[in-house]
């Protein structure tokens, strides 16, 4: 029963850790290449 728990908490984890990855890796890419670079890539990942 306590293991059934677990995997339903892990479930409900893993795409809130994944989500928050990606941000972070977005912030840190963002940090690294400075502002207006990362501007430029946004605009030309949307176009």
């Amino acid at each position: 029963m306590y293991w059934q728990g677990l995997v339903q908490g892990f479930r409900f984890l893993i795409p809130l850790v994944g989500r928050a990855l990606i941000i972070l890796s977005i912030v840190v890419l963002w940090s690294t290449f400075g502002g207006q670079y990362g501007i430029k890539l946004i605009l030309i990942s949307r176009i």
